[in-house]
C-alpha cells in the first residue's frame, strides 16, 4: 500500500533518519515533543499541546498498554480529548484491530464550525508482542516467544517475524486510510507515518533493541504523506 502511494507521487519518503533512542518510551515522546531523551521531563510541552491551543481536538488511539508502560499516558499530558489504549481493550492489548475498531467509532464533526482534528495512532504489528494475524504470516519460521533474543539461532525466526509484522502494518495502515477517507478526514490533511526506533535483525549477532550493546544509532524509515 505504501509503495503504491509512493509510486503515485502521493508519498514523500525520507530514506534515512536516526531515532533519538532505542525504546518506544523515549521514541514516542521524542516524536511528540521533539526532544532528545536527556532533555525530556516528566511533563513536556509538545505537539498535542501546541495544536490544542490552536483549537484542535486531540485523539489518541493506541495499540498496546501505554497507561502502565513506564507511565506513558501521564507523560502524554492533559491536552488529549479522547484517549484509548490497550489497557482498556476488550481483547488482546497488542492487537491492532483495536485501533481500527476505535477509529471506526469516531464521529467527526464536519459542520461550519467544526474543530480541526489531530489523530495520533500507534500500532503494535511490528513489535515482538504484537499479534500477527494468519494472513500475514508469510515468512517462516517466525516463532519467537519469550526466549532469549540474543541467541544466534533465533535470528532467522526473529527476522521473519519482524517482516511479517511489517506486512501486516502496511495492511492495517491501508485500512486506516480507508476509514479516514470514509469519514472525510483526508479531504484536507497531512499524514505522517513513522517508526519510533529501528530494530536489529541479526546485525552484530543480536536481534531486537540494542540496549547493552554499543552499536550506534538505529535507523527507521519515516514517511510523509500529503493527500
Amino acid at each position: 500500500f505504501l509503495s503504491r502511494l509512493h509510486r503515485e507521487g502521493r508519498l514523500a519518503r525520507i530514506d534515512r533518519a536516526a531515532s533519538v533512542c532505542i525504546e518506544s518510551f523515549c521514541g514516542l515522546l521524542a516524536v511528540l515533543d521533539s526532544k532528545y531523551l536527556h532533555q525530556a521531563a516528566l511533563r513536556n510541552f509538545g505537539l498535542p499541546d501546541v495544536l490544542k491551543r490552536l483549537g484542535y481536538r486531540i485523539s489518541f488511539l493506541l495499540s498496546g498498554d501505554h497507561t502502565n508502560f513506564y507511565g506513558l499516558r501521564a507523560a502524554y499530558g492533559d491536552s488529549v480529548d479522547e484517549y484509548r489504549d490497550g489497557a482498556t481493550a476488550p481483547g488482546y492489548m497488542n492487537d491492532d484491530d483495536n485501533v481500527l475498531a476505535w477509529l471506526a467509532e469516531l464521529q467527526p464533526d464536519h459542520g461550519e464550525d467544526a474543530q480541526p482534528q489531530f489523530l495520533f495512532m500507534h500500532l503494535m504489528s511490528v513489535h515482538t508482542l504484537g499479534l500477527r494475524h494468519a494472513p500475514y504470516r508469510k515468512w517462516e519460521p517466525s516463532e519467537v516467544g519469550f526466549r532469549t533474543l540474543s541467541t544466534r539461532d533465533l535470528i532467522p525466526a526473529y527476522a521473519n517475524n519482524y517482516h511479517n509484522g511489517v506486512l501486516q502494518a502496511d495492511a492495517v495502515i491501508e485500512r486506516i486510510f480507508r476509514l479516514l477517507r470514509e469519514k472525510k478526514l483526508l479531504n484536507d490533511a497531512i499524514v505522517v507515518i513513522t517508526a519510533d526506533h529501528g530494530e536489529l535483525l541479526g546485525e552484530y549477532g543480536r536481534v531486537g533493541h540494542s540496549r547493552f550493546t554499543p552499536v550506534g544509532p538505529q535507523v527507521g524509515l519515516p514517511l510523509l504523506i500529503y493527500d
